[in-house]
């Protein structure tokens, strides 16, 4: 059978691990890593790479215009403990799943033991288990000198310290355990770190496409949901639109009624938006950024707003922007254009993603600690990999809060047991 290594000395390794986890999270949270800065990306892109050959995978760096790519790699079979192997190397062997359904289950789908990867590709082993990161954060650079990384009690600080690179500690060192612990896995495993995800990963979506078409299963340790620390399984989906009005200049004192005010306008216009927000069906349209006019006396002769919309599905996602790219003057001789769409669509929970959680759950009890099922009204790049069919768990990364606030921070006691169920999925799956 398969050896499924003891779930108390993974997490004991694990916890033994704890101080030089928080030595690399801190050399992490020091390396500032701001979306849009590609000198200051490939940076980390480069230490990162250099950390993971140290544990023998391989490692590609792919150029990218708003910071390089890193992608590492793991093939199935490469545990180093070779007299740990297991006897039957049988494709479909029973796996301990930690008791998800009272003893031992077999991880497949109800249809024969076969879950059909992208591609056409069956069978475990076939279809490989992609891990989604993205190296960058919202925070300029500077913003360490101000906040730098700190231990507080039970808590680590500092900017970017839970989004994500919390996560990110957590995929090296269950990395780690995979070869330390000599643990075999069945799969081919690839970790995809991507340099700008919170710009909407326009640069990445063709290499998420790309190695999610590979893989049969899909992790992302985005950080846990909060207050539960709950794994995730929905999120919504995100649009964004820039609008823009333009009116007519005048002296505010001289000559005010030949002036026609762009920032009237774009008063109606937030009126409007905001009356889109639909709570009982998962819809909120909030305009976050305004600007407008030269000073107080000139009627303005422009304005603009950045809209930011979330939605459960793709049929409201359609619906709202066909209203926003569609706004029409509420005064006379003013016009409005207005530019963006949607940028992530829903991730909607599936059989297959509910599945994959039920067998985490069942891990994660079984290392000492519980985990429930949540929707997050956030997105992420598991909302590309599930539309695109692949069973996606996400929220595996730290339990924290403050996530783009300057309370930021992870609970140090998450990392180890996170990391364990980490490295128990890439085993296991």
């Amino acid at each position: 059978m398969k050896r499924q290594y003891k779930e108390s000395a993974l997490l004991q390794y694990m916890e033994n691990q704890v101080p030089a986890m928080l030595s690399l999270l801190q050399a992490l949270v020091e390396l500032e890593s701001p979306s849009g800065e590609k000198a200051y990306i490939d940076k980390l892109v480069d230490f990162l790479g250099c950390r993971f050959r140290e544990l023998g995978l391989l490692v590609e760096v792919r150029e990218g215009p708003l910071g390089n790519h890193l992608i590492v790699t793991r093939n199935a079979g490469d545990e180093k403990a070779g007299d740990e192997r297991a006897e039957d190397e049988n494709a479909g062997d029973d796996v301990d799943t930690g008791g998800v359904h009272g003893g031992r289950t077999r991880v497949s789908d109800e249809s024969g033991g076969r879950y059909e990867a992208p591609g056409g590709k069956q069978g475990r082993g076939v279809g490989q288990i992609l891990i989604l990161c993205h190296v960058d954060t919202v925070w300029d650079a500077g913003e360490i000198a101000d906040r730098p990384f700190e231990v507080i009690g039970d808590k680590a600080y500092g900017p970017g310290v839970l989004d994500m690179k919390g996560g990110i500690v957590q995929t090296y060192f269950a990395f780690k355990a995979l070869k330390d612990l000599g643990m075999r896995t069945g799969r081919r495993i690839r970790a995809l770190f991507t340099p700008d995800e919170e710009q909407g990963s326009s640069s990445s979506y063709p290499i998420i496409e790309e190695e999610a078409r590979q893989s049969a299963y899909v992790l992302v340790p985005e950080p846990a949901a909060a207050p539960s620390g709950g794994l995730k399984t929905g999120r919504k989906g995100i649009a964004k639109f820039k609008v823009h009005i333009s009116g007519r200049a005048s002296h505010a004192g001289g000559d005010p009624q030949r002036g026609r005010s762009a920032i009237e306008e774009l008063a109606h216009q937030i009126l409007r938006l905001h009356a889109l927000t639909d709570y009982e069906v998962g819809t909120s349209v909030n305009v976050g950024v305004v600007r407008g006019g030269t000073r107080s006396n000139i009627v303005a002769a422009s304005a603009e707003a950045e809209v930011d919309v979330r939605f459960c599905t793709m049929d409201e996602g359609e619906r709202v922007k066909e209203v926003i790219m569609n706004l029409s003057p509420v005064l006379p001789d003013i016009e409005i254009s207005v530019t963006g769409g949607i940028e992530r669509p829903p991730m909607t929970r599936t059989p297959e993603g509910t599945r994959l959680f039920r067998i985490a759950k069942g891990f994660a009890q079984d290392l000492g600690f519980d985990v429930c099922e949540e929707f997050s009204g956030g997105a992420s790049d598991g909302n590309f990999t599930a539309t695109m069919g692949v069973p996606t768990l996400d929220g595996l990364g730290p339990v924290g809060a403050g996530s783009h606030a300057t309370n930021e921070h992870v609970v140090i006691a998450s990392l180890p047991q996170r990391a364990a169920l980490m490295a128990k999925l890439l085993a296991a799956l």
